[in-house]
């Protein structure tokens, strides 16, 4: 749980409105429809294959993998099926393709562990970061079981990225210790199960989401899960740790407030 403290990102680039979340979801369609074949993230044509992952992904997203053909991924992109079976013969090859995707993307966030001086003021900023690359893969953790079941590499994967951050968040709760933010164990092993439990808990809490938040915008539903985490959190840090924790939540969120405000306030001039 530890691990978030460190990634020292641009924190505004990942206060995603509600509005944006819809935006991003909605990328695929909007410009495939009005004819913009252009890359949103560095503004460049986009290659037809990843025009396939990203429709294939929205459409994951929304109706799940059983759910969906490569006919539909085609006949959504306005592409043809041979078209679509020349980049991806099969549809296990676009899941497979989108969830090396979305590891790439997670270890890109937790590799600025190692970059960063270790700075407890970015926890909150690097949470947020997380919690949306997964939301934008929401499909494998919805089905993460059935995924584990179909394919073997999925399975090795899943073991060898669970142990490598496991071990990076106990070097971190141990620096935390070094440095007076985080108790002592009183019981041998207990940060070892809280570490476990936290990394069941970000595997899980879209399922958790999808069942019983009764709220859908991604937003919120992240910052409500982000205030689960956070609970978690506190319980372990000592006073020091729990003063500097509090003062830069309160400090950050007051200031996701402003940009809101600011943003409606935009919208409706």
């Amino acid at each position: 749980m530890f691990i978030f403290i460190y990634l020292g990102l641009d924190y505004t680039k990942y206060i995603w409105t509600s509005q944006e979340f819809k935006s991003i979801e909605n990328m695929a369609e909007t410009c495939y429809r009005e004819g913009s074949q252009m890359d949103t993230q560095i503004g460049k044509p986009m290659k037809t294959k990843d025009k396939i992952l990203e429709t294939a992904l929205l459409l994951f997203n929304n109706q799940g993998i059983n759910s969906v053909s490569c006919r539909n991924i085609s006949d959504k992109l306005g592409i043809s099926y041979g078209n679509l079976t020349y980049h991806f013969p099969k549809k296990d090859d676009i899941i497979l393709s989108l969830y090396i995707r979305m590891q790439n993307e997670l270890d890109e966030q937790f590799g600025n562990i190692k970059k960063e001086v270790y700075r407890f003021e970015f926890m909150l900023r690097s949470m947020r970061v997380l919690l949306s690359v997964y939301h934008k893969y929401r499909f494998v953790f919805l089905e993460f079981n059935k995924l584990n079941r179909r394919f073997e590499e999925v399975r090795r994967d899943s073991k060898a990225q669970f142990h490598k951050r496991k071990q990076l968040c106990t070097d971190i709760a141990n620096f935390l210790r070094s440095k007076g933010y985080l108790r002592e164990e009183r019981i041998k092993g207990h940060y070892d199960m809280v570490i476990h439990g936290m990394l069941i808990l970000f595997n899980s809490w879209l399922t958790d989401a999808e069942v019983f938040f009764k709220e859908k915008s991604a937003e919120k539903q992240i910052d409500y899960y982000l205030e689960l985490i956070y609970s978690v959190l506190r319980s372990s840090l000592t006073m020091e740790g729990l003063q500097a924790f509090n003062e830069i939540y309160e400090g950050q969120k007051q200031k996701r407030t402003r940009q809101r405000k600011m943003l409606a306030e935009c919208e409706y001039a």
